[in-house]
């Protein structure tokens, strides 16, 4: 993947990692870009400015992804860039979840019934 960054006044082009990635999206302060690699891992790579440019440290895996249609992009990074909301089919989804409205009567009706 080649990302443009403006660092600066000026532009600067360079690859994040050898077998490239989409969806590229910016974390906090701009010192870190998060990318989806080939085999749908949500990467993470730390940004170093430097004379005008960016120097990219090695990048890391954080955790796999299910990327359906590349179009829309599977997450969004939190501006803190320590969270993310991911997008999940139903499949993947969770139980579904009950919600007991006024718990506090039940528990009254059920302790004075006995």
């Amino acid at each position: 993947m080649v990302k443009t960054a403006t660092t600066g006044g000026g532009r600067a082009r360079g690859r994040m990692g050898e077998a490239g990635g989409v969806l590229p999206e910016w974390g906090a302060g701009g010192r870190e870009l998060f990318y989806v690699s080939p085999d749908s891992m949500l990467m993470s790579v730390s940004l170093k400015p430097g004379a005008g440019s960016l120097q990219p440290a090695a990048p890391h895996a954080l955790f796999p992804l299910l990327v359906i249609d590349t179009d829309v992009s599977p997450y969004d990074v939190a501006r803190d860039g320590r969270r993310f909301l991911v997008l999940e089919t139903t499949e993947h989804a969770a139980q579904p979840l009950t919600v007991i409205v006024n718990w506090p009567a039940l528990l009254t009706n059920a302790a004075s019934s006995q």
